[in-house]
């Protein structure tokens, strides 16, 4: 169970099978159905992926090992904190604190140095994944403490994909290292989901409501939840969690049906849909070519599955070459990752990657595709160890 749990093309499959049966539990008004087409399309990939899975296993490419602390950490995480104190100086506050005063002329997407933030923000990601591969290795309270302080910077940018990113990653890591999974330990698994699942919706509603309410009540009526769900046990909160799972293949069906014909634009589609965003965005203008977006069933819910912007530009073709993408970008990493270190950090990166798919073109977001490069470049490039300086008692020489 634990390798299964650990190998990028089963958990495309188990991801998407998740996000299939979510769906079908039909708690929102705003849905259409999913058509056979669909259906049959992701059923030859989740074959595939078996496919794939059980040859990358055979080569041996999904492998766990303990490491020793880094000589590093004090000093990553000292200049991590400085860049985030620089970017609250520079925008004038903590965005989780001007959010609970009610501070209407802020905004939150806006935060940040530009450039300087997308190198901050995924570094801040990957360290604390590797940070959190040295605790599991040798625990101590010392790494616990600083592991914490790599991930409290996520809450108070109000960066919630930031947070469930990283915890997924560490996640991915603490799998990876067991060799095989007990029952209890699913039970803690699915009872830290839930945990993080309550936080992610508790903050959902905090940053709707502006820091006014920790009511769900405004989620429940624009995305029009069935009487069904308000009547269930499930918890309010929760459908924040059903609404991230199942709205993406909402918004892929719905740009399936809605979309006009495509029009064999591979260009935009390689510029938009293969290159992170913080190329494509400067690139597109220099390319002259626009920025196409799928048909969404509500203009507030943006993810889309990493499937929807290749059907804009490409119809079916562009979506049967972003699943081709996936497969080789996939199998090919795991070979390119030295053994070292960093290897356990950018497996389970890359398993974050192929889950987040559901939800989104990772590819082109920066903030977690940019993560893979880390543990690659820091293999080849070995980074001088940085002393703090101390103050030591002067020798007497008599």
């Amino acid at each position: 169970m634990a390798k299964i749990l650990s190998n990028p093309f089963f958990i495309y499959s188990m991801s998407f099978a998740v996000a299939l049966c979510t769906y079908s539990l039909g708690w929102s008004g705003l849905y259409p159905s999913l058509t056979i087409t669909l259906l049959v399309f992701f059923g030859i990939t989740f074959v595939m992926c078996f496919f794939g899975g059980a040859i990358l296993q055979k080569f041996g490419k999904i492998q766990y090992f303990k490491i020793p602390p880094s000589r590093n950490r004090i000093s990553i995480l000292i200049f991590i904190w400085v860049g985030y104190l620089a970017e609250f100086a520079y925008n004038r506050g903590i965005p989780l604190l001007l959010l609970l005063r009610g501070d209407t002329g802020f905004e939150y997407t806006e935060f940040g140095i530009p450039t300087f933030h997308v190198l901050l923000v995924t570094l801040n990601g990957f360290a604390t994944v590797y940070l959190f591969h040295q605790l599991i290795s040798d625990f101590n309270k010392t790494t616990l403490i600083q592991f914490i302080l790599m991930i409290i910077p996520s809450v108070l940018i109000m960066n919630r994909g930031m947070l469930l990113m990283s915890l997924t990653s560490c996640l991915f890591v603490y799998i990876l290292s067991l060799n095989r999974i007990r029952f209890r330990t699913l039970v803690k698994i699915s009872l830290l989901c839930l945990v993080l699942f309550y936080v992610f919706g508790l903050l959902g509603n905090i940053r709707q409501t502006r820091g006014r309410s920790f009511s769900s009540d405004i989620i429940l009526d624009i995305s029009k939840s069935t009487q069904e769900f308000r009547d269930s046990f499930v918890p309010n909160v929760y459908f924040w969690s059903y609404l991230y799972v199942s709205s993406p293949l909402a918004n892929l069906q719905n740009t399936i049906n809605e979309s006009p014909p495509a029009r064999e634009e591979w260009m935009p589609f390689i510029n938009y849909e293969l290159l992170p965003d913080f190329i494509s965005k400067r690139t597109g203008n220099l390319l002259m070519v626009d920025k196409r977006y799928p048909v969404r069933v509500e203009g507030w819910l943006t993810a889309s599955t990493f499937y929807s912007g290749s059907y804009v530009y490409l119809g079916w073709s562009g979506i049967v070459v972003m699943y081709l993408f996936f497969l080789i970008t996939t199998f090919l990493y795991p070979f390119i990752l030295k053994k070292d270190k960093y290897y356990v950090t950018g497996l389970a990166i890359l398993n974050t990657l192929v889950l987040y798919n559901t939800f989104d073109n990772m590819y082109a977001f920066t903030g977690l595709c940019f993560q893979l490069i880390y543990p690659v470049l820091f293999s080849y490039i070995k980074i001088p160890r940085v002393r703090i300086l101390t103050v030591s008692p002067a020798v007497s020489k008599e």
